[in-house]
């Protein structure tokens, strides 16, 4: 995962795997640049996108309800599966 942070706005670029270790991994590197604007999540580059791994992408995002959040690459099955499940 590489991180770019500009005035307030993080990109997170994910590798090609992202499962609960990486979700997890995710978690700890937004909460470590908190506060922010806007947050931007790509997932161009993933090949391995485990549907574990949704479940606490769904909460990361629940707690980001004031900051908008941008999606980038999200494989059509994972977004339907996330629109699906409740944020914390």
């Amino acid at each position: 995962m590489v991180a770019d942070l500009r005035q307030g706005a993080l990109l997170l670029t994910l590798g090609s795997n992202f499962g609960v270790l990486e979700a997890e991994r995710l978690c700890e590197t937004v909460s470590s640049f908190s506060p922010l604007s806007r947050l931007t999540l790509d997932f161009t580059a993933v090949r391995d996108f485990q549907d574990a791994a949704l479940g606490m992408l769904a909460g990361i995002l629940g707690t980001r309800c004031a900051v908008e959040v941008v999606m980038r690459g999200l494989p059509p099955h994972q977004a339907r599966l996330l629109a699906c499940l409740p944020g914390e």
